[in-house]
């Protein structure tokens, strides 16, 4: 009986041991569990670090700044590591410290950049040309290299890293040389190989065999007739291309599954990376709550938007350089003039001399009048170069604040005003006109009103109306619209405005000049606008588009 119970007691003991241990499993299993994806949804610090992270390596920043990458990514792994042992406050501690690295890591990449500026273009053309696909001990050989070169940079040593910089350069230069030398079909071959043993036929299978097609069409075009090389070598370049795409794929999608991606992650993920680059452009947020047709139309439309100023900025940048060259003109006349009037002032001098060393009276006096006409030209003309300065100072004071007026007119719905060298710009973004229709309702009359006094507020100055259209009906329909919209509105201007019709003239561009995606109906009425270009008889100051 004794022997019974004390088995009894042994085997209760074991259970409960049993028991004990196994909780304590299945609760240490418990907050192990966290995915590193979950840890990202429950962690704001760690989510911003991660996606951090993800941007710096995009901008080579385990290259162009090491120390502090791999610094900041080790903070990222210790946090994820606390959050899944449910130490919450360690996890965000570490996490803060994280971003604190993050801030330097990313001034350092920019720093680096510039200082390696020559290092990372030749750098980026050998691998363009694939010299890292067909030379990779090499190519390997190099970045260790310039990552030496970095650290020395990070560690403050910035003329020790410069001295560095002349062998990088040679030895991308090599490399791109090389990669040249063998031929866009091995660049090719290369291209697809590293495709294959990244995974991709598992990944990415569509993309890599649309590039093994394109290689081989590259191949075939050669065996029919070896003097098509550049229709060969175009095919070898697209295969390149597609063949790196599905390298790029595979590496997305492999980090998708390293963080346990679902579906919907991965959908959050690329419009997190979407609404990034509207950012860039403007501080709205896309439309993710409607049909995706919707956010790929915003974003379209903002390419277009961004083309416009562009086209404004370079037409900026012209005018600035005809004035440029004006100015440049007027000086080196100026320098002619000066120079000339020094000679002058010089030769009397010498009369004078001349005149006191012969003590000839009627010499002297004849010296003396000419250095007192010479005195009083300079005197002159020294006054009249004050004079012109202040009136010059004055009208570009004057023509800065009517720009301003200008400006402060509109509301950015109402229009843009840009500066395009000593003349305005008013694109009206609020005008409205019917489709097909060229008459101008009352609904633009407060709209005109405002032109009617910005045109008022430079005087002397001619206007051209510029009309556009969408791309709805047949060029030469859309051609003729537009001038007859551009001449409805000269019309307003002189009949209702009471601006001379002398100053006015009206041009018509058709839809050649979209500011958005005719697409949508949104986009069109958009694009259904009127330009106004003040031509300034003043000079404004700058030359750089506003607003």
């Amino acid at each position: 009986m004794k022997k019974l119970f004390t088995g009894s007691i042994t085997q209760t003991m074991l259970l409960l041991v049993g028991i004990t241990f196994m909780g304590a499993l299945s609760s240490g299993c418990s907050s192990m569990s966290l995915t590193r994806q979950d840890v990202v949804r429950q962690y704001d610090a760690v989510a911003q670090l991660s996606d951090g992270l993800v941007d710096a390596r995009g901008q080579d920043g385990a290259l162009l700044a090491p120390i502090t990458y791999s610094e900041t990514k080790s903070d990222l792994d210790e946090a994820i590591l606390y959050a899944r042992k449910a130490d919450k406050a360690r996890a965000n501690e570490v996490a803060q410290q994280g971003l604190k690295k993050l801030q330097k890591l990313n001034k350092m990449i920019v720093a680096n950049r510039i200082e390696m500026d020559e290092v990372v273009n030749i750098r980026t053309r050998a691998n363009l040309q694939g010299a890292n696909l067909l030379f990779k001990e090499g190519s390997k050989e190099a970045d260790n290299s310039f990552r030496a070169a970095s650290r020395l940079l990070e560690k403050g040593e910035t003329e020790s890293a410069r001295k560095l910089r002349p062998e990088l350069i040679q030895f991308y230069a090599r490399l791109e040389l090389d990669a040249l030398k063998q031929g866009t079909v091995a660049v090719a071959e290369k291209a697809i190989a590293a495709a294959e043993e990244a995974d991709a036929d598992k990944y990415a299978p569509k993309t890599l065999q649309n590039a093994r097609e394109e290689l081989k069409l590259s191949l075939s075009v050669l065996d029919a007739d070896r003097t098509r090389a550049d229709e060969s070598n175009s095919h070898a370049q697209t295969a390149t291309w597609m063949a790196n795409q599905a390298r790029e794929i595979t590496a997305l999608l492999k980090y998708y599954k390293s963080q346990d991606f679902t579906n919907e992650d991965r959908l959050l993920w690329y419009q997190n990376q979407l609404q990034q680059v509207r950012n860039a452009l403007r501080d709205e947020t896309l439309p993710f709550n409607q049909p995706n047709t919707k956010v790929i139309q915003e974003l379209r439309d903002d390419e277009l938007a961004l083309k416009s100023v562009m086209k404004d900025i370079r037409l900026t940048n012209q005018l600035s350089q005809q004035r440029t060259v004006q100015l440049e003109q007027n000086i080196e006349s100026q320098r002619q003039m000066h120079e000339k009037e020094l000679q002058n002032v010089l030769k009397i001098h010498e009369n004078q001399l001349a005149a006191l060393s012969s003590g000839n009276a009627s010499q002297m006096s004849q010296a003396k009048k000419e250095a007192a006409a010479q005195v009083a030209t300079l005197k002159k003309r020294l006054s009249d170069q004050s004079l012109a300065q202040a009136k010059s100072e004055r009208l570009s004071l004057r023509s800065e604040e009517r720009f301003t007026q200008t400006q402060n007119r509109f509301s950015t719905e109402e229009a843009g005003v840009f500066r395009q060298g000593d003349n305005v710009l008013i694109r009206l973004n609020g005008f409205n006109f019917k489709p097909g229709k060229f008459e101008v309702d009352a609904v633009n009359y407060a709209l005109l009103n405002k032109v009617v006094a910005a045109i008022n507020t430079f005087p002397g100055s001619s206007v051209t109306v510029i009309g556009h259209t969408d791309e709805v009906g047949s060029d030469q329909h859309n051609l003729d619209l537009s001038a007859a919209r551009a001449r409805s509105v000269v019309g307003f201007l002189s009949t209702v405005g009471g601006i001379d019709a002398n100053r006015l003239t009206a041009d018509g561009r058709g839809e050649e000049e979209p500011v958005a995606s005719n697409e949508t109906e949104e986009g069109r009425g958009a694009n259904r606008r009127i330009d106004v270009l003040i031509v300034n008889t003043e000079t404004l100051l700058g030359s750089v588009p506003t607003r």
